[in-house]
């Protein structure tokens, strides 16, 4: 797969300020070809968290390629970009004898003038609206988002990845994901933006879609991987009947109609109580991962009753 993705980049030699679209995903694909192979090199060495700070990384160029492809020829409001960008990075280093702020100007004048892209969830609603498939969205919401608040910064939650369940610091941070998941994800993403590239250019894309959907099947969010962990540590066996007799309320529920018909409050409060008793199992868990996970799920569980109401045939 890697070989014939890699054979969709074409645009050699670099177009410079001719470059289409196109040609600008092709070079995000060949950015994400060579961060899916260091991803992988990471996880043989099992460090997880430069896995999941590549993986970030993988969907922000899955995302930003598939931008191209989808949204608007915005080729002039990219130079504009890279043009606030070059300020941004020798301001610096400016000086009142040498390199003057308004030499800086002038070179970046050269470049274009100042410019922002739309953020990359815009950019994810754009593909979105104009693919007609959640793809991006999916790698925007359960990939980008959640690694960005528990690796990428230093946020709270991130912090807090720190403090177990009896509230003792840890050297090594909680997990935010798995390998596998991780790995999935980032394949997925690499072979979502070749499908693209091969539709755009008419080349047999049969391969790259096979490829981009089984790991995109394979792919946990990271915060169902941390209420794993919490579950695995601390699960209370004797409360799991009354759970599952509350999970099965809930799937009759959903199943049956009912819960499309209700309005989304009552949704997500019938949804986060059996969530919540749910989360109760694993003991006295008031950490970060028990809300995280409990928020999460609600809202999604619900969104996608809504979804299927909007899809329902008449």
């Amino acid at each position: 797969m890697r070989r014939a993705a890699r054979a969709l980049i074409t645009c050699e030699p670099w177009p410079g300020d001719d470059a289409t679209p196109v040609d600008i995903a092709e070079l995000a694909l060949l950015r994400l070809l060579w961060l899916q192979r260091e991803t992988h090199r990471a996880a043989r060495w099992r460090q997880s968290e430069a896995v999941a700070l590549l993986a970030r990384a993988s969907a922000e160029a899955c995302l930003i390629g598939l931008y191209w492809l989808h949204g608007e020829d915005e080729a002039v409001r990219m130079r504009g970009h890279n043009a606030k960008s070059f300020r941004c990075l020798f301001t610096p280093i400016t000086s009142e004898d040498l390199i003057t702020p308004g030499l800086i100007d002038s070179v970046a004048a050269t470049v274009g003038s100042p410019a922002e892209l739309p953020t990359l969830r815009e950019m994810a609603e754009v593909i979105a609206e104009k693919s007609g498939q959640r793809f991006a969205t999916d790698i925007y919401g359960r990939v980008f988002v959640p690694l960005s608040t528990l690796s990428a910064h230093t946020t709270g939650w991130a912090l807090l990845r720190h403090v177990d369940s009896k509230e003792k610091l840890e050297n090594t941070p909680t997990p935010t994901w798995t390998r596998c998941s991780a790995l999935a994800a980032v394949d997925a993403c690499t072979g979502g933006l070749a499908v693209a590239i091969a539709v755009r250019t008419v080349t047999p894309e049969a391969r790259f879609v096979d490829y981009a959907e089984a790991h995109m099947s394979r792919t946990i969010a990271p915060v169902a991987v941390m209420g794993g962990i919490a579950a695995i540590r601390s699960l209370r066996w004797s409360k799991v009947p009354h759970t599952l007799r509350s999970f099965a309320a809930l799937r009759r529920y959903y199943d049956s109609g009912e819960a499309a018909r209700d309005p989304l409050p009552e949704r997500k409060a019938r949804t986060e109580q059996a969530l919540d008793e749910l989360l109760q199992v694993l003991g006295d868990n008031t950490g970060p991962q028990r809300q995280l996970v409990l928020e999460h799920f609600t809202e999604l569980t619900a969104q996608l009753a809504a979804e299927e109401t909007v899809h329902e045939p008449e």
